[in-house]
């Protein structure tokens, strides 16, 4: 597999009734140049059965077995035995449509970096609703796109799932183990580095919601990773970032403060939600690329905080 283009790293934990559908997408794809890495994560289901049942029906697929250690440290282990040119993410529970790869690599040039496609939402239990509605490509600079995800201005987001990454930007950059928000905290490496990102109106990701057993069913104090990342991305910011990184530190602080169970046990990050909106509010509200219902929020805020 040295030859293989595209290196395909799927982390594997506890999800043997989701597992087959999400490795006869990725075999079935039209471009067929991959390799597929699934990391078993210490699973105590048949997960690794199904996964050392698809690398004996395909060649291409490889299992990875380890001790459990989370969603950060399976993808890292990926990224060490991949070889690709290129790095795709996609998470076990999910799948991709037929033409996934081939849409994204249709659009690879020698300048681009990551190749950004659409995902489409599902519940658990139900099938994704087919989305008709091409927009048109558009390319802009690893700095612009690393603004879009902080803006979250629907350009892109956050996650590494949906996308082609170049495999060298991740040369030095491996995702935060034992955190919630991995993808966000890579996010200023990854595009910072990147000379251009090309966000394609193609779905070539189905992302499956409200799966049983998620680590975000349930609030836990875990969820505090984001502010934790975030302000450590604003310590180490530019003052070109600064505006986009504090506009995205508030949305995050206003949707823990609301999503908080009331009770002694999340008092003190409700709190701490309340000091960042106090912070950054002023800033973000005359900041006209902050998304609108965050900047009535802030204004709101001067009454209720």
């Amino acid at each position: 597999m040295d030859c293989a283009l595209v290196s395909v790293i799927v982390p594997i934990y506890n999800i043997e009734n989701y597992l087959p559908r999400c490795c006869e997408s990725i075999a079935a794809q039209s471009f067929e140049d991959i390799e597929v890495l699934l990391v078993d994560d210490g699973s105590t289901d048949n997960s690794a059965s199904v996964a050392r049942l698809w690398a004996s029906r395909d060649n291409r697929f490889s299992v990875i077995p380890r001790d459990n250690g989370g969603l950060a440290e399976a993808r890292n282990i990926g990224l060490e035995h991949a070889h690709g040119e290129w790095i795709m993410a996609v998470d076990g529970d999910d799948f991709l449509p037929l033409h996934a790869i081939e849409r994204l690599w249709a659009n690879v040039s020698n300048d681009v970096d990551v190749v950004v496609g659409q995902w489409q939402l599902f519940d658990d239990g139900t099938e994704p609703i087919e989305n008709t509605v091409s927009s048109a490509t558009l390319t802009m600079s690893g700095s612009d796109a690393l603004d879009s995800i902080l803006y979250q201005d629907g350009h892109v987001n956050g996650s590494v799932c949906a996308r082609l990454i170049r495999r060298s930007l991740f040369d030095t950059v491996r995702f935060p183990a034992g955190r919630l928000y991995e993808d966000l905290a890579v996010a200023p490496s990854l595009y910072g580095n990147a000379r251009q990102v090309t966000i394609i109106g193609d779905t070539v990701y189905y992302y499956r919601q409200h799966r049983p057993g998620s680590i975000l069913n349930v609030f836990t104090a875990s969820r505090a990773d984001v502010l934790d990342i975030l302000e450590q991305i604003e310590a180490q910011c530019d003052e070109r970032h600064r505006p986009a990184v504090e506009a995205r530190l508030m949305a995050a602080a206003f949707n823990l403060w609301r999503l908080a169970p009331r009770g002694d046990e999340f008092d003190a990050l409700r709190v701490r939600c309340r000091e960042i909106i106090k912070r950054v509010r002023t800033r973000c509200i005359g900041n006209g690329k902050v998304r609108l219902r965050d900047r009535v929020a802030a204004i709101g805020s001067y009454l209720l905080m």
